[in-house]
């Protein structure tokens, strides 16, 4: 284990006012921001400060920036989830992690609305309701797609 870091957190900053405003709080080590184009929600990666120095240690985190309240935690695993991002119209978050979230596995993208509700994986159809503890389907068939060219 890695001897603990000092936290690092979200703020922001009202330059004209001259104020600023810590947005996440705890033993917190932020990274990988990403802000949804209509600028309400901040997305990142976070890791306890205890923690290894692992991108499997991390998780990742969602958070209103109109209403900042304690982030939304997205993820609940051991993988290292990658490529957080926000759909065009911001209503869609986005992430690529091991099939399953289970480490080893291919990667995947997983996709849901930033209002809420269940992940999703892209190119796979669920026909289960049961879901793994990140939210992510856990029994479902693979389906493909192919370009006429």
């Amino acid at each position: 284990m890695n001897e603990p870091a000092s936290a690092v957190h979200l703020w922001t900053v009202d330059v004209a006012a001259k104020t600023e405003k810590r947005l996440t709080q705890g033993d917190l080590r932020v990274s990988g921001i990403e802000l949804s184009r209509d600028g309400r929600w901040a997305a990142f990666r976070g890791r306890p400060t205890d923690r290894y120095v692992d991108d499997r240690a991390s998780e990742l985190y969602l958070l209103n920036l109109e209403t900042p309240a304690q982030p939304e935690r997205l993820t609940d695993n051991f993988v290292g989830e990658g490529s957080l991002s926000f759909s065009p119209d911001s209503r869609q978050i986005a992430f690529t992690a091991d099939r399953d979230f289970t480490f080893g596995n291919l990667s995947r993208v997983y996709v849901r609305p930033v209002s809420g509700g269940q992940w999703r994986e892209l190119g796979r159809v669920t026909h289960a309701t049961s879901a793994s503890s990140s939210g992510a389907p856990t029994a479902a068939r693979s389906i493909g797609t192919a370009t006429k060219g």
